[in-house]
């Protein structure tokens, strides 16, 4: 993609935005994103930045390690271990909710 003419090379992996907030996320404009584990904070803030024009004031992270489970009862597998992103936006304006319904 090109904005401007500054070149912006988008990341191989998917971000996922979680549809659940609580009140205290809308009060704060906080957004939950599940993430692949080897995307760091700085990728992640920089990605949302640039792509997607948002001011981005904090992200926290929390890892996850995938479940053991059997298919069939009988064969055991292992899901992708992946990673939780908590972020905090800066509004653009006041009570601006940033298109969330």
């Amino acid at each position: 993609l090109s904005r401007g003419g500054l070149r912006v090379l988008l990341p191989k992996s998917i971000i996922t935005l979680s549809r659940h907030r609580t009140e205290e996320m809308v009060r704060n404009n906080k957004f939950v994103f599940r993430i692949p584990p080897s995307m760091s904070k700085f990728e992640l803030k920089q990605l949302l930045t640039k792509v997607y024009d948002v001011d981005v004031a904090k992200v926290n992270t929390i890892n996850y390690l995938g479940k053991q489970k059997r298919w069939q009862g009988r064969y055991p597998y292992k899901e992708k271990d992946w990673k939780k992103a908590y972020v905090r936006l800066i509004p653009r304006v006041e009570g601006d909710n940033f298109g969330f319904p």
